[in-house]
């Protein structure tokens, strides 16, 4: 009986674990990042990058996110601004800007956008230093789900690992 009892116990234990996966990722707020949802679009993992002390007023600061379509139906963010910002910019790494904002997202698809080497967003001409620890609304919006506005942290530690670790062995 007891070892019924225990193994009970283990397998419902078992069962959580993809439920608070799924908690994780759906959390508004983690660490030094915020995350969203508009209709069947998550935002995830939404940060600006970490400053040395602040942004200074008339600079620019990468805004990093993933996005995730848990829909049937591709969509597409079209537009994202700030009461902070003069205009955001979706840049591909150091090479000009986009002239407009166009970023697909697939049916059932991810995309990353969370590195400064490749595909991310720009916060251009700051209206404010925003130091680091603070929170700055942003507002995005899609052409299908439509448009959320929620407050982003400016990172205030350590760039998160976004590269893949390079293997030990040869």
């Amino acid at each position: 009986m007891v070892l019924v009892l225990l193994c009970c116990v283990v397998l419902a234990g078992c069962g959580g674990g993809d439920s608070a996966r799924k908690g994780r990722i759906n959390q508004p707020v983690r660490r030094e990042a915020t995350s969203s949802r508009v209709g069947d679009i998550r935002l995830v993992l939404v940060r600006i990058q970490q400053p040395d002390a602040a942004h200074a007023q008339g600079t620019n600061a990468a805004l990093f996110l993933t996005l995730t379509n848990d829909s049937d139906k591709a969509d597409t963010l079209t537009a994202v601004s700030s009461v902070d910002s003069q205009r955001v910019l979706l840049r591909d790494g150091s090479s000009d800007p986009e002239p407009a904002i166009s970023v697909p997202v697939p049916a059932h698809g991810t995309v990353s956008l969370q590195h400064a080497s490749g595909l991310h967003l720009e916060l251009v001409d700051l209206k404010r230093d925003l130091p680091r620890r603070h929170f700055v609304p942003v507002s995005f919006r899609f052409e299908n789900n439509g448009a959320v506005t929620f407050s982003v942290f400016v990172q205030g530690v350590d760039h998160p690992v976004v590269d893949p670790v390079p293997s030990a062995s040869p």
